[in-house]
């Protein structure tokens, strides 16, 4: 699906003439200027991302073209649903990934409430659901990757080589992985009202949570 993907972009990043078929397309759609495709680099899991993004974003420009210029051919109905699935699913970690590396503000704090918040969104899926498969799998390397970091942190505060190794800093660690507020600012679109209750309530900011 992602090489087939893959192929529509390039075909409309090499010809002028199919990416002007495809701007005219969208003003017949939409007042918004038109939108280009995104060509992914192998080296950035999220340029990935993008491409499927944006391309599922143009699908019916895409599938009116495609239909009257056969030049590649277009995914089938299966396949668009497998895009949709995993930008559905790959979202929130776009939206954690860049909290993650914003320069505006500290970000070391938000690091475990990022991992378990994306634990919640992909919990959340149900059997049912054509994202459920591709969010196990995720679910299964995050767990595996971070067995146990909720629990590690929530030992510093007890642990005297914790409080040794780190001092004072460590504290201070301790308490901002813990607050929610900057959580909730920095990912508004990732976590909907009762997951950002689930995080409260981890947290036990009690106050925050009667605001």
């Amino acid at each position: 699906m992602c090489a087939k993907a893959r192929t529509i972009v390039g075909y409309y990043k090499r010809s002028s003439t199919a990416r002007a078929r495809l701007q005219e397309i969208q003003k017949q759609f939409s007042a918004d200027p038109p939108l280009e495709l995104v060509q992914d680099v192998p080296t950035r899991w999220n340029s990935e991302f993008a491409m499927l993004a944006r391309l599922l974003k143009l699908k019916t420009a895409v599938t009116i073209d495609l239909t009257e210029n056969d030049s590649v051919e277009n995914l089938r109905n299966g396949e668009w649903r497998q895009v949709s699935a995993f930008v559905t699913v790959l979202q929130p970690v776009e939206e954690a990934t860049t909290a993650a590396c914003a320069e505006s503000y500290p970000t070391l704090s938000l690091v475990v409430p990022l991992v378990h918040c994306l634990k919640l969104l992909l919990c959340d899926k149900t059997s049912d659901c054509d994202e459920y498969d591709f969010a196990q799998n995720l679910l299964k390397s995050i767990k595996a990757r971070h067995p146990r970091m909720l629990e590690s942190f929530c030992e510093m505060p007890v642990d005297k080589k914790h409080t040794t190794k780190f001092g004072m800093h460590g504290q201070c660690i301790w308490q901002s992985v813990l607050q929610p507020t900057m959580l909730l600012v920095a990912l508004p679109s990732m976590i909907d009202a009762t997951q950002s209750l689930q995080v409260l309530e981890l947290t036990g900011d009690r106050e925050f949570m009667e605001q």
